[in-house]
């Protein structure tokens, strides 16, 4: 007999929508600190439950670490195999109470496994990995910029902020080379994308 107590949530950017598939009840709470908060708490009790959530393009991130850091079981899913099982369930109509029902049930049909999170370290690392990339593209837009004026107060303001850049990105390229080697997974990666020449610090770190 399946005991996990399936609870399914239903994140927007403000709320998350509870519905618990045991006890048969809905609660609703906000989306930011005080509401994970209190989520946690309410589930804490709980041993047998396991949290289902679908993935939503990030709304979802802070509530699913903050309950895994709890040592509560998270699983993130796809949304299109929960969107199915609602249309097999006649369940379409789109309001909050049935789309948290929706991803419970999905929790008890599939079993779906719990998601892997990656440690600080790593959730840091590839925060500064996606930083740089954002300021490699600014960078390369600002020096498109400076081509087309031949000269003139606003070519040397772009020249600044070019420098201002550069000087940024070498900054992020020793911060990443130091973070990676803290992470085992990262620094494997890197000792083996070094290995050939021409590879460098950053290029291991981005894979």
């Amino acid at each position: 007999m399946n005991r996990v107590e399936w609870i399914g949530v239903d994140v927007s950017k403000d709320r998350l929508d509870v519905y618990n598939l045991k006890t048969e009840t809905y609660m609703s709470y906000s989306n930011d600190v005080v509401g994970i908060e209190a989520l946690s708490q309410q589930v804490l009790p709980r041993p047998d439950a396991a949290i289902v959530c679908e993935a939503t393009g990030g709304y979802e991130a802070a509530m699913a670490l903050k309950l895994h850091q709890s040592g509560i079981r998270v699983s993130v899913v796809n949304p299109r195999p929960v969107r199915d099982l609602a249309r097999a369930l006649s369940k379409l109509a789109k309001t909050d109470p049935i789309d948290a029902y929706v991803i419970a049930k999905y929790g008890e049909v599939t079993e779906p496994a719990a998601t892997v999170f990656a440690s600080e370290a790593e959730s840091e690392l590839k925060q500064w990995v996606t930083r740089r990339q954002q300021l490699v593209e600014i960078l390369s837009a600002e020096k498109n910029r400076r081509t087309l004026l031949v000269n003139g107060p606003a070519r040397d303001e772009i020249s600044d902020h070019i420098d201002w850049l550069e000087k940024k990105i070498k900054q992020l390229d020793e911060k990443i080379d130091t973070l990676s080697d803290s992470v085992s997974e990262w620094k494997e990666r890197k000792a083996i994308l070094r290995s050939p020449k021409g590879i460098g610090p950053l290029i291991s770190a981005s894979f």
